[in-house]
């Protein structure tokens, strides 16, 4: 239950795959992505053994009469009328029902990918649940202050956790160092544990905290029993009342515990095996008779044409075997570092406008509008001052025009 030193030794052994998502706009400038985002990531080897088989087919039907000599109509060839491939009815047939069945997948699999984007949207709670926290928990002493902080903090790491836990992975401190949220010597540490306790908000959760998270079987239900934890003795205390626990509840840890429930229900409900087996059948033997097919029309440049064709189809299904899991590391995943980082430093904002010494001066009508006076007074006095300076450098300049006509009458 409680974490160790072994849980950190565990966590520095986990090995991860870099991150490859590729940011881009789709309307301006959207050839400037790497070549190598235009070639499938997943089955790469797949794709080299179809093009190899296009150009083994397409050379034996030229140099042998696997298709029928050019100047033969009729005859007993791969390519009659007593096999399928004749006139290409057959295969278009075919083709229809695999490219409808590929159709079908692409938008599952989008619908996965969006649903994924507006599940993980939903995490965005975490900043709602840390500016009520700041509003509405009254803190009366220093003690009220560290707890609130950190409350605040495992709001933060709510989003980390989740990230960790869709990907299967457990080193959270790996991330916080990589937000550059803890110090990376154990020097430090031990610097900072025998330091005052008037840290600033920027410290985040102590090594206890982490390593107990860390430890957790399930780091975002952890986070928010912590969260839980926190408000009810908030209650107990007279520091929260029971309708603005209610409110936070629903509004904002119900919220967040569905987002949660809707991206796991993503990662751990693939599509169904058989409609994958049925497609993938579907698909070699297709590869295996377009060759043919396009060799008796297209010749030599048939090569060309079934591999364009071949990198078309095959770069779908790619496509599509990536987009059903939205939270991994490939290039069209879901860029979650980047949205994990905006909403931890949106939850460290806002702590940090709450403990600000000048938070009356953001929150404050009165204080507001006396620094705007003060403001356009001090833009008054300099406007003043600048007239003064341009009309004591007009007056110099005519007294040194007289002297200026007589030295050339003198002259």
């Amino acid at each position: 239950m409680i974490g160790n030193l072994q849980t950190f030794q565990t966590g520095l052994q986990e090995l991860r795959p870099p991150n490859r998502t590729v940011s881009y706009d789709p309307t301006h400038r959207w050839w400037e992505p790497p070549l190598s985002a235009w070639i499938p990531e997943l089955h790469r080897e797949i794709l080299l053994v179809i093009w190899l088989y296009n150009a083994v087919i397409v050379v034996l039907t030229r140099f042998t009469n696997l298709c029928g000599s050019p100047d033969q109509v009729h005859g007993a060839h791969f390519c009659s009328d007593d096999f399928m491939l004749h006139e290409d009815m057959d295969l278009r047939g075919f083709s229809l029902g695999l490219f409808l069945l590929l159709s079908f997948r692409a938008n599952q699999a989008y619908d996965r990918f969006w649903e994924g984007r507006k599940a993980w949207g939903l995490i965005r709670k975490v900043k709602d649940l840390s500016r009520l926290i700041c509003a509405h928990v009254k803190v009366r002493s220093r003690h009220d202050l560290l707890d609130r902080r950190r409350a605040i903090h495992f709001a933060g790491a709510f989003p980390v956790a989740c990230k960790l836990h869709l990907r299967q992975e457990r080193d959270i401190r790996r991330d916080f160092q990589a937000l550059g949220l803890l110090r990376h010597s154990p020097d430090d540490d031990d610097n900072h544990r025998h330091s005052s306790s008037s840290s600033s908000s920027s410290s985040f959760l102590c090594p206890q905290d982490i390593a107990n998270l860390q430890n957790a079987e399930h780091m975002p239900l952890f986070c928010q029993d912590v969260l839980s934890h926190y408000l009810e003795q908030q209650v107990e205390a007279n520091k929260l009342s029971q309708c603005q626990l209610e409110v936070i509840n629903t509004t904002c840890l119900a919220a967040m515990s569905e987002a949660l429930g809707n991206c796991e229900r993503i990662v751990q409900t693939p599509l169904p095996l058989s409609y994958v087996l049925l497609l993938r059948f579907f698909l070699i033997v297709w590869f295996i008779l377009f060759p043919f097919h396009s060799a008796e029309y297209y010749g030599w440049w048939a090569i060309v044409l079934a591999n364009l064709i071949a990198y078309a189809v095959w770069g779908v299904e790619s496509m599509v075997c990536e987009i059903e899991n939205p939270f991994g590391h490939h290039r069209n995943a879901l860029d979650l570092d980047r949205m994990m980082a905006k909403f931890l430093k949106g939850t460290q904002a806002i702590l940090l406008r709450a403990e600000s010494k000048d938070r009356d001066g953001l929150y404050n009508r009165e204080t507001v509008e006396a620094m705007s006076q003060q403001q356009e007074q001090q833009q008054q006095q300099q406007q003043q001052q600048q007239q003064q300076e341009g009309l004591s450098f007009l007056a110099s300049v005519g007294e040194m025009q007289p002297l200026k006509k007589k030295t050339t009458t003198k002259t």
